[in-house]
């Protein structure tokens, strides 16, 4: 309302008339001279404050428009209980982990034991593949010379395994991978018959839907599950 009442300053276009309509309704008055001169010239006050403090103006003042602008968070931050609350809340969240890592207000200690993965994420040619790790018999203590086994690969990850046919149809951006746009859409699946250019689904990233399309006309091999986070240059799907 400030900026459309002109307290920021003229609009650059004609007001609406259901706006000013609304406005008049609430008593709301236009404004139209200096933006400035809605705030008082207080400036004279800060630099008293500085001199009262003994804080340095700075080089061109630049400290004394800090004050002036953010006059609560400087005069904290100077004074140093800005520093002490944050140690504090640094302190009180330290001690909280601790306690929800123990399970008590005893001190966590560290482990000497190596980190052992139990999964792998990989990728060939193109195709997520989920690896499971197997370390022969687990036993209470670590291992001194672990001999890491790769398992069969698993599905991919995301996305129906891949029969090597068909051509890759790439993210061009990273975001979250939808089958539709609307619920009333029908979502393509593995078998359907496709055209060129006609969008298989859409990948949305900051609130914007990028529609995916086919590449060439064919039938869907592969196609990623419906809100699957996909990357830059993953495959959405194969078609041949």
């Amino acid at each position: 309302w400030d900026m459309l009442m002109g307290r920021s300053g003229k609009v650059p276009g004609e007001i609406g008339e259901e706006v000013v309509a609304i406005a008049k309704e609430q008593g709301r008055e236009f404004f139209t001279g200096h933006p400035q001169e809605l705030y008082p010239d207080a400036l004279d006050e800060f630099r008293a404050e500085m001199e009262k403090n003994g804080w340095d103006h700075g080089e061109d003042d630049e400290e004394l428009m800090e004050l002036a602008m953010h006059p609560q968070q400087y005069s904290r931050y100077k004074s140093g209980e800005a520093k002490q609350d944050f140690e504090k809340d640094l302190a009180e969240r330290k001690a909280k982990n601790a306690l929800s890592s123990n399970g008590s207000t005893a001190q966590a200690i560290p482990s000497t034991a190596p980190a052992m993965p139990k999964q792998l994420q990989i990728k060939v040619n193109g195709t997520p593949y989920q690896v499971e790790i197997g370390y022969g018999e687990e036993s209470s203590a670590a291992p001194s010379t672990p001999a890491p086994q790769m398992a069969v690969p698993a599905s991919p990850v995301q996305a129906p395994a891949s029969n090597g046919q068909g051509d890759p149809v790439i993210a061009p951006l990273e975001g979250t991978f939808y089958l539709t746009r609307e619920s009333s859409d029908t979502p393509k699946k593995i078998g359907d018959a496709v055209r060129k250019g006609e969008a298989i689904g859409y990948v949305e990233a900051m609130k914007v839907f990028n529609a995916i399309v086919a590449e060439s006309d064919g039938v869907i091999q592969s196609i990623r599950e419906n809100g699957s986070v996909v990357e830059e240059e993953d495959v959405l799907a194969t078609i041949s």
